[in-house]
């Protein structure tokens, strides 16, 4: 199977057992919060985590990947 690569944004009752399951089937799998901790929290389960903040007139992404 081709390693397909998704961005989930929101890991809350919905995201996150989404991104965990498309991991577990072998996809790449990029996780946006709000919440800077738990954006380091997901490498924990393999996933790329990453830091999204936004308000009505800008969206700012921090990406870091290990």
């Amino acid at each position: 199977m081709n390693k397909t690569s998704i961005a989930i944004i929101g890991m809350g009752w919905l995201g996150k057992p989404l991104a965990l399951s498309l991991k577990q089937r072998g996809h790449n799998v990029f996780a946006a919060t709000r919440n800077l901790d738990k954006s380091t929290e997901f490498t924990r389960f393999g996933l790329n985590g990453f830091h999204i903040s936004y308000n009505l007139n800008s969206i700012r992404i921090h990406l870091s990947l290990s």
